[in-house]
Order: C-alpha cells, then structure tokens, then sequence
C-alpha cells in the first residue's frame, strides 16, 4: 500500500516534531544538569587552602617520632633535626627545655619539679635555647 503525497507530509511533519521536541528536551536536561553542576560542585582551583587541607589526612605512627622521656612523662618530637639537636644537650638542660616548650611548663613549675632555683631554670632554659639553635644551624632564624 504505497502512501499519497499528503499522507507523507503528515509522517514528515510528525516526524520533525518529534525531532524537535527531542532537542529541546535534551537541551532542557543539559540545563538542568548544568545548574545542578554549578550549583553544588566546585573545582579544585576555586577551593580555598583550609578546604583542600580537610580533603586529606596524613598517618602519623609511633614508630615515625623520637621519644625523651621527663620526670617519667614521654614527649614525642617528629623532627629528626630537633630530635638529634636535643641528644647533644645534658640529660638536665634537654628536661628543662622539653619541659618548658614541650610540655608548657612555667620557669617556676619546672624549678619546683627539678628541685632548682627558678631563677637557675631561666638562665638554662634561655641558654639552651640558644645552643639548640646553634646545633641546628639557625633553622629558627629561617622559619620566623
């Protein structure tokens, strides 16, 4: 059964309409998939130093800090350096400074501690620090 001439304008109309309305409902979904896009992702590029530091996490193990201990309390130092800088010292001066920046004791709290004159802590706590930065090479001066 062949179709007459109107018959197939009909189909072709029909079928540019359906054409039609398949590209504009395509083009209505990439819209929404666009804004939706915008809308709740971000690229890296935008995110800002604090965001990208929550993206990941770094394991820390035990067996990756040097460990001194004080008046039988550990205190685990991450820097090799530090940690190498801090064996030179006297068992006594290394307590004071461990003590003092590790462990945020006062002059008065470590004298007390280590049954010394407070005045004795103060003196052997600014002069080690001293030395340590010495050992070090003045890794201080470079990172303040």
């Amino acid at each position: 059964m062949e179709l007459t001439s109107s018959q197939m304008e009909t189909i072709r109309y029909q079928f540019e309409c359906f054409c039609k309305r398949l590209l504009k409902n395509e083009k209505n979904s990439y819209a929404r998939k666009m804004k939706h896009v915008a809308e709740n992702e971000t690229t890296f590029s935008e995110l800002s130093q604090k965001e990208m530091d929550e993206l990941f996490t770094v394991d820390e193990y035990p067996s990756e800090h040097f460990h001194f201990s004080v008046d039988g309390e550990a205190v685990p130092i991450k820097s090799e350096s530090l940690a190498s800088a801090l064996m030179k010292l006297t068992p006594q001066k290394r307590d004071i400074v461990l003590l003092a920046y590790c462990l945020g004791k006062t002059d008065a709290e470590i004298a007390q501690r280590l049954n010394r004159a407070q005045s004795t802590v103060q003196y052997q706590r600014t002069s080690t620090l001293a030395k340590l930065k010495k050992y070090m090479g003045g890794m201080f001066d470079e990172q303040t």
